[in-house]
């Protein structure tokens, strides 16, 4: 039926002639008829941010991961996402799948050039996130900034913690800095299993 409309008994269900609203009076979500959704007060998806403008610490990596421990400031949050620069990760509170981001400058500050990788793992690096990573080559010299992004969907459970990780491809020890970093988880989709 292409017409056929249900009305809800449900209290926080509030029907208007324009489509939905579900909520309460500060905190709801509006679903138009065409199908544009707004989100009013706290209400809207699960997100969170951690950063790193500027940041001037020096990491050495000798060919096993590291986690990058720059993030200096926690981004805007919503929901049950705990964004933590001081550990350097994203606390999942609600079990979903979810849009992970990851922009990078990253400067070398070894004579060598080398390559760098960055993934992101969860819970102190156990488990990685296979379809979020990239790598880049830098050149010797110690003056070659490199742009790195990361795009990818993860299945995380509630208590999660997610995190970004980084190894070189070689076993001696390599200067870089992160220079800036942003890390942003976003659900788009519910429990996966």
């Amino acid at each position: 039926m292409a017409n056929s409309f249900q009305h809800s008994t449900d209290t926080n269900i509030i029907e208007w002639p324009h489509g939905s609203r579900f909520g309460d009076a500060t905190n709801m979500q509006e679903i138009s008829s065409s199908g544009v959704v707004t989100y009013l007060g706290g209400s809207g998806i699960q997100y969170g941010e951690i950063y790193a403008k500027d940041s001037f610490v020096l990491s050495t990596s000798v060919g096993t991961k590291i986690q990058v421990s720059d993030f200096n400031a926690n981004g805007l949050s919503n929901g049950g996402i705990t964004p933590d620069h001081v550990n350097d990760h994203i606390s999942i509170g609600v079990k979903g799948t979810y849009d992970v981001n990851v922009s990078i400058a990253v400067i070398n500050k070894s004579a060598q050039g080398y390559r760098i990788e960055f993934d992101v793992y969860t819970n102190n690096g156990t488990t990685q996130c296979l379809n979020v990573h990239a790598h880049r080559t830098l050149s010797g010299g110690s003056t070659d900034i490199g742009s790195i992004g990361l795009n990818g969907f993860c299945a995380f459970s509630s208590s999660d913690t997610v995190e970004l990780w980084a190894e070189v491809d070689t076993t001696a020890s390599r200067n870089y800095i992160v220079e800036d970093v942003t890390m942003t988880v976003k659900q788009i989709g519910g429990s996966t299993g």
